[in-house]
Order: structure tokens, then C-alpha cells, then sequence
């Protein structure tokens, strides 16, 4: 079977977030979709830590445009995971970012990216990224 494989680019922010008793699913493990929810969580934490949100990247705001994720081990209540973030694959619109997620010890639970494009809300379409994004994070 053919499956999805993540490389993640080296860390540039690391934060811990604890599974929570919403993130778990009826088999007691961290549910697929929660792991979405805890890349945004930890992705919040890395712009906060630049002094940017979602809203004002360098001027500009971002909308997902898509995400891949690749379960490794499970996650249970009360795990605390950390999350590696990079970024990565900057083009004139958008940009990626990349997750490792595991567990304290080191074993890999999961594999995230999401891209993230730059959005224009009040006129509904994508916008160019700022001139000096790449050289912001890198």
C-alpha cells in the first residue's frame, strides 16, 4: 500500500501541548482530526512568538489552503507532545509549514504540512506574499 510520506526541514520553534480528553476518540487514542487542531495551536504559538498572527503576517493575512498529515504512533489523554515547526516552499503566493510531532521521549506520533496562502478577506481572492517573507523566518 502506497502511502504519504512527510520530510520535515529541520526545527525553527518548538513548543509542548498535552492531549487533551476532547482530542481523544472512542478507541482512546488521539483522534485523526484533533491533529489539525493541535498543529493550529501550536502553529498560533510560533507566529505569537515572531509577534505575528494569522491575521497580520507581515501585512498580510493567510488562509490554508491545503494539509497533509501522516500518523506514525498513537497519542493518548495526557501525552505530552512536542511540535517542531519549519517553514518552507515559498512561492510568490503562499508558503508551507512543516510539524514533527512527538512524544516527550522522542517517538514520532505524527507528520503534518500545511500550506498556507495569502488571502485578501475582503475581496474574497489570493494575494502575492510580502517581498521579504522568506528571509523573515529563515
Amino acid at each position: 500500500m502506497g502511502r504519504l510520506k512527510i520530510k520535515t526541514p529541520g526545527p525553527q520553534f518548538r513548543t509542548t501541548l498535552t492531549v487533551r480528553v476532547d482530542d481523544i476518540n472512542y478507541r482512546e487514542h488521539l483522534a485523526h482530526d484533533k491533529v489539525l487542531t493541535l498543529c493550529h495551536e501550536a502553529r498560533r504559538q510560533f507566529f505569537e512568538s515572531k509577534n505575528l498572527t494569522e491575521m497580520d503576517l507581515l501585512g498580510k493575512s493567510i488562509i490554508m489552503v491545503d494539509c497533509a498529515v501522516q500518523y506514525i504512533n498513537e497519542g493518548h489523554l495526557g501525552d505530552e507532545l512536542t511540535f517542531e515547526l519549519s517553514t518552507a516552499d515559498f512561492s510568490g503566493t503562499s508558503f508551507c509549514l512543516y510539524y514533527a510531532i512527538k512524544h516527550k521521549k522522542g517517538q514520532e506520533v505524527a507528520r503534518a504540512k500545511t500550506t498556507l496562502g495569502f488571502y485578501d478577506y475582503e475581496n474574497r481572492k489570493i494575494q502575492r506574499a510580502p517581498e521579504n517573507l522568506e528571509a523573515f523566518f529563515t
